[in-house]
């Protein structure tokens, strides 16, 4: 189980997601859409909660962890856009520091129109491949949970 305590937005723009022949708009709620994020986690198999939505279950094993956007971006050129995210992740288990990672995803497409879906598509791409890292890397650190004792 992950359990998020802290969740940052540590964009210089947090307005905006770049532009492609037109501003791309950053959602109006940057938490809840990192929150929704995160909570991709999900489809990896991997039990996310968030510190105000639930308690810390004190009797499961639990990997907590702050989550902090650094970058989303989006750029195009004539024919082609791409993007980037990067997420920093710093776990801790029972209040003490395991590690920090920050996780880098890059995507490339055609750009055929600059429409709405294909730019939030090559940005989607992006942070998957930071959430694949990031999914790794938890369940490295869940099973290095050692509860022998």
């Amino acid at each position: 189980m992950l359990h998020i305590d802290r969740v940052v937005d540590r964009r210089m723009d947090p307005a905006t997601f770049g532009n492609v022949h037109r501003i791309v708009r950053a959602p109006e709620d940057p938490i809840a859409w990192i929150r929704d994020v995160v909570r991709e986690l999900e489809k990896q198999g991997i039990d996310v909660t968030f510190r105000d939505e639930a308690e810390r279950q004190r009797d499961l094993p639990t990997l907590d962890a702050d989550v902090e956007l650094l970058t989303v971006w989006v750029s195009g050129l004539a024919t082609s856009m791409a993007a980037g995210a990067v997420f920093r992740f710093d776990y801790r288990r029972d209040a003490t520091p395991l590690t920090n990672a920050t996780y880098r995803g890059n995507e490339t497409d055609m750009n055929w129109s600059s429409g709405t879906g294909e730019i939030q598509s090559v940005i989607n791409r992006s942070v998957l491949s930071v959430l694949t890292q990031a999914g790794e890397d938890i369940r490295r650190l869940c099973l290095s949970d050692d509860t022998s004792g």
